[in-house]
């Protein structure tokens, strides 16, 4: 991902078969490089949250929080067990 927004945090949800809605518990939040030029792959964890039980069903990416400009451009997701 390259983030091209002043924010310094992004955040990714998911769904389960379990919890099929989207709630703050079910999410993780990384930190970023602002105002990047470069493409960064970030590893994040999300199966060491508690709710994570059951088949994935949906992610969501929240790449920027704040930022009122700028961008952001992702070339890959991969989804692999720990």
């Amino acid at each position: 991902m390259r983030n091209r927004t002043s924010d310094t945090e992004a955040q990714i949800f998911f769904v389960t078969e379990a919890a099929s809605s989207w709630d703050e518990k079910r999410s993780v939040r990384f930190p970023i490089v602002p105002n990047d030029a470069e493409f960064r792959e970030y590893v994040v964890n999300i199966g060491s949250k508690g709710d994570w039980k059951g088949i994935l069903r949906q992610l969501r990416l929240d790449p920027a929080h704040s930022a009122t400009s700028g961008g952001f451009d992702l070339d890959y997701i991969r989804i692999q067990s720990w």
